[in-house]
């Protein structure tokens, strides 16, 4: 802005600047056929269209950075509106949420543990009976029974850890 604001100043003083020009006058020993003042150099008609020039550029880029302007106000007033329709999250009810189910998925896991060793000690429990029984003898009916209350156990207290 402040770039802006000086080039325009240096725009708006150019006649004045030519005046000065205009008012004077060659050395005699510079003078030529449609030489005779400083304003009749080459240079200054060149300054004068690069001059006009540069405010036609000026007109139509401060033209486009006020369309711009437009534009970004109307986008920064959609960008409000959106923000205002935007649900709330509260992240630290949505960071106990999480939390809780971090808990819980770790709750899980372990009884998972649990649960496979105790089918790893139920399938060994069951092989052995089935030994036992292939091998015949009083035993084995003692065998069967033991084996049998300690799946019973086991099965009791998974019920109480996971029952409804």
């Amino acid at each position: 802005a402040a770039q802006a604001a000086a080039q325009a100043a240096l725009l708006s003083r150019l006649d004045a600047d030519l005046a000065a020009l205009e008012a004077c006058a060659l050395h005699p020993a510079l003078c030529a056929p449609g030489l005779a003042r400083l304003s009749d150099l080459p240079a200054v008609a060149r300054a004068r269209e690069a001059a006009e020039g540069c405010a036609r550029s000026a007109q139509s880029l401060a033209a486009k950075v006020g369309e711009l302007e437009g534009v970004a106000e109307g986008l920064k007033r959609d960008v409000e509106a959106l923000l205002l329709q935007a649900p709330r999250i509260d992240l630290d009810a949505l960071g106990s949420a999480v939390g809780g189910g971090e808990a819980a998925t770790e709750e899980q896991g372990a009884l998972v543990q649990v649960m496979t060793k105790d089918l790893a000690t139920v399938r060994g429990l069951v092989e052995r009976t089935v030994r036992a029984l292939a091998h015949g003898g009083g035993g084995a009916t003692q065998a069967l029974v033991d084996e049998a209350g300690a799946v019973a156990a086991l099965a009791a207290h998974h019920r109480e850890r996971l029952g409804p």
